[in-house]
């Protein structure tokens, strides 16, 4: 019998003896033993799970054929052959039928998870959020709001029109997998306040409750306020402040002056001169 594989490819001699007594008689001839392709495969690169459908690398010699994890319609799916490192095969069949066949891994990286912790909803006058809502940290955030204070992003909800705000996130691992994500701010309007016009007063005249501001259920301040009441310290005009805070923990302002004018003095009366009348 003839081992292949123990021979180089070429033409080869064979010699076949038979013996009958003392008859010996021989045949010869030759056969062929044809080299198998030289096949290779280039390496692909590491691959993130959603990056879509990719074209398979190239092998050499061509109009071979793939097998393995993920292949479909003459392409790589990595969602379909998921996370991991997957062994391939890559085989070709010259015209003389003799096969060949070369092995590649591929590795598919996992699609980074995210993961958000909605704040709760805030005023327009609340104040510079940061942004560290959504893990994991060190991707970019942006839309309507955003802004960068000391190095950091934040929300600026007094930048933006009351309402539900949708701001964008972009993180990119380690293995240079990217994702987005997407995360709504509540902004509530503050409430309408007002304060009404308030009468004048004299200097003269005893502390005195201040009226006037709407929606009820606010409170007063400024110089000389306490609680509802303002005790002046003479003439002059006073800034007041209204507040009110409504259910959703906004509050509004409204402000007015109180004129405190100097009293006419007091009118003094003779009792030395005067005339009786009957």
């Amino acid at each position: 019998s003839v081992v292949p594989s123990s021979l180089i490819p070429g033409a080869h001699q064979w010699t076949s003896i038979s013996t009958q007594g003392a008859c010996v008689d021989s045949l010869q001839g030759t056969f062929y033993v044809i080299d198998v392709p030289a096949v290779s495969v280039t390496a692909p690169a590491d691959v993130c799970e959603h990056d879509g459908v990719t074209p398979l690398p190239v092998g050499n010699p061509a109009a071979g054929s793939y097998s393995g994890p993920g292949i479909a319609n003459g392409l790589f799916d990595p969602a379909l052959a998921g996370p991991g490192t997957h062994t391939f095969y890559y085989a070709v069949s010259n015209a003389l039928g003799c096969a060949d066949s070369a092995s590649f891994t591929w590795t598919v990286h996992a699609k980074p998870p995210l993961t958000i912790t909605p704040p709760p909803a805030m005023c327009p006058n609340d104040g510079l959020l940061l942004l560290n809502q959504i893990s994991p940290t060190g991707g970019v955030y942006s839309g309507p709001g955003v802004v960068t204070a000391n190095g950091f992003p934040h929300f600026n909800p007094s930048a933006v029109a009351p309402g539900i705000q949708v701001i964008q996130y972009e993180y990119s691992d380690a293995n240079g997998c990217d994702v987005d994500t997407v995360m709504s701010l509540v902004v509530n309007d503050v409430p309408a306040v007002s304060l009404g016009p308030l009468p004048n007063a004299c200097d003269n005249d005893s502390a005195f409750l201040l009226t006037g501001g709407s929606p009820p259920g606010g409170w007063y301040a400024g110089i000389g306020v306490s609680g509802d009441t303002l005790n002046h310290s003479g003439a002059g005009a006073y800034l007041i402040q209204y507040y009110y805070q409504d259910s959703l923990g906004c509050t509004g302002q409204a402000t007015e002056f109180q004129i405190v004018n100097v009293a006419p003095p007091i009118p003094q009366i003779d009792q030395y001169n005067y005339t009786l009348i009957c």
